[in-house]
């Protein structure tokens, strides 16, 4: 099950071939396959339920395969010489509740044969404020950072970060990035998985989407553009022009922003046109609606992934017993009717901007009937939830 052919690529330090597992009645992989090379920063991006988690679990050799092959290190998961060459920050965490931060940090350094030292690291993570705390008090945020400090204390050479700055301030959560680019100029290799679009952009070098099981993408950030086949002109004028290969249109008190398959194409019919025309700019789409496009291509539940952006609103459902999910996000920079999918035995739902500008709507739906959200939202966008059955 754990044959040297898992790697067809010598330098690779991480690699699955042809994985398939089952949970239950799911197949969490299906015929899975990717390696990841020496100096690589590699982002799994998908849904929750994807199987991204799944697939680092087989690596750690923390879950056995059903069929096909994995390496790590050159070799099988479980062995000892591998697994001290690397470093992890899991989903979740958690530690002794009566040991104090600093005795955290020292016991995991002790499994290594070359690790930074205890100081060293609560000084670089910035953890001074609580290193004599018991890890029992600590909020959400602060054992988040003590579980990515965790990950380096060993000085891997590879590192697997799952969801690593989820629950983080925005200044903790660039902090974590500094740390992370220098641990790959220095040589590091990491494999990432992500729901914050901007940070597997300001990261990575390769992407994986992983769609139900699958590798959908595998390409660089550039690509992932390229693979949508579109760009952004904008421009100011009183009047727009007929113009070919529009994909989607927006007009922000005579600000035309176009979505457009050729921009040469645009930017010579409109100065054809003859028409009036200021602040002219050609861009690649961003990286955010990029990803989210091909998601929506490799389902036809895309509406549910919550990949969250800049730009996004996050709708969450919550049942009677008060757990929430996770139902999706929509893009809030088009005035179009939008709708959200729900599913499931949902009482009401929540839309609410991801990152707290506006105020959040709290919007009971009835079963059987739908709600209508957001005259007063940015932007006035207007958002469908429909019958819950």
């Amino acid at each position: 099950m754990s044959s040297p052919s898992a790697a067809s690529n010598p330098d690779a330090l991480a690699s699955l071939a042809n994985v398939e597992k089952q949970l239950g009645t799911t197949a969490a992989l299906r015929g899975v396959s990717f390696e990841v090379g020496r100096g690589e920063v590699v982002a799994l991006l998908g849904a929750n339920g994807a199987g991204k988690t799944t697939a680092i679990e087989i690596l750690l050799g923390l879950r056995r395969l059903d069929r096909g092959a994995v390496r790590l290190m050159g070799e099988a998961p479980h062995e000892l010489t591998a697994r001290k060459r690397i470093g992890v920050t899991p989903q979740d965490s958690s530690f002794p509740p009566n040991l104090r931060v600093r005795e955290v940090i020292y016991f995991v350094r002790a499994h290594y044969t070359d690790p930074a030292a205890t100081e060293e690291t609560i000084e670089r993570f910035g953890l001074e404020g609580i290193a004599g705390r018991r890890t029992g008090g600590l909020s959400g945020g602060e054992r988040r950072r003590l579980a990515v400090a965790l990950a380096f204390v060993g000085r891997p050479a590879l590192m697997f970060l799952d969801e690593p700055t989820v629950g983080l301030d925005v200044t903790s959560r660039r902090a974590v990035w500094r740390q992370v680019r220098d641990y790959v100029a220095s040589g590091g290799t990491l494999l990432l998985t992500t729901h914050y679009l901007e940070e597997a952009e300001a990261l990575a070098s390769r992407i994986l989407v992983v769609d139900r099981g699958r590798i959908f993408f595998s390409g660089s950030v550039d690509s992932v553009r390229a693979r949508i086949g579109v760009k952004r002109v904008s421009f100011s004028s009183q009047d727009l022009p007929s113009l070919p290969g529009i994909v989607e249109q927006t007009n922000n008190n005579g600000r035309f922003e176009l979505t457009v398959r050729d921009s040469d194409a645009v930017v010579r019919a409109l100065v054809a046109s003859a028409i009036e025309f200021s602040d002219l700019t050609v861009a690649n789409v961003a990286f955010e609606d990029a990803v989210i496009t091909l998601l929506e291509e490799s389902s036809d539940t895309g509406r549910r992934w919550n990949l969250i952006g800049r730009k996004h609103r996050e709708f969450v459902g919550q049942t009677g017993d008060g757990l929430q999910h996770q139902l999706g996000t929509v893009p809030i920079e088009r005035r179009e009717r939008r709708i959200v999918t729900v599913t499931g035995p949902i009482d009401f739902v929540i839309g609410r901007d991801c990152h707290g500008q506006g105020q959040a709507d709290d919007v009971a739906v009835e079963r059987n009937r739908a709600a209508h959200i957001g005259n007063h939202e940015i932007r006035h966008d207007h958002f469908l939830i429909p019958p819950i059955a």
